[in-house]
């Protein structure tokens, strides 16, 4: 089975590290951007299966990011990671294009099961 292309979008360099780890320890093939403009790049260079998505960037907001992930990456689901369970409801999340959410902290047995799911469902947002 090929690994499986995963981008990773957080700006705290220590929680992207552990991710990009837990996930090419689990056999997938994951990428990390810290910024808005550092994931727009690798989505246009590279094809991504899944992109975990934290909502807060240092250069602009993560839902912003996501319409326009939704054109860069439209195989990709999209996965958001949020430390602020407020910024928004499952619902609204799911009404944006993103194929689940995690909320910080979160192990990695959530981690995996979230990815489990969404390479299952496959990507069938529209918009």
């Amino acid at each position: 089975m090929p690994a499986i292309p995963i981008l990773v979008v957080e700006d705290r360099p220590e929680i992207c590290q552990a991710l990009i780890s837990l996930l090419a320890n689990a056999g997938y093939t994951p990428r990390g951007a810290s910024t808005c403009a550092e994931a727009r790049e690798l989505a246009r260079q590279l094809s991504f299966q899944v992109i975990l998505l934290d909502l807060k960037l240092p250069d602009g907001s993560g839902f912003e990011l996501l319409s326009e992930l939704r054109t860069l990456a439209p195989q990709a689901s999209v996965v958001i990671l949020t430390g602020d369970s407020a910024a928004a409801s499952e619902d609204q999340l799911r009404s944006c294009g993103a194929a689940g959410f995690l909320n910080k902290p979160f192990g990695y047995a959530q981690l995996e099961a979230e990815l489990r799911r969404v390479l299952g469902q496959g990507h069938d947002q529209s918009n």
